[in-house]
């Protein structure tokens, strides 16, 4: 099976950016922080 690859700052910037989100910058770091706050929480 193959790794997924995780999602970093620029990639999520750039991928809403891509999508005409208004302040990319401030919603992908917003988003990074829940992915990286879920990642302690993942289930077994």
């Amino acid at each position: 099976m193959k790794k997924k690859k995780q999602p970093t700052l620029a990639s999520v910037t750039a991928e809403y950016k891509k999508r005409g989100f208004k302040r990319p910058k401030s919603l992908a770091k917003h988003y990074m922080a829940g992915f990286k706050a879920a990642k302690k929480y993942k289930a077994k």
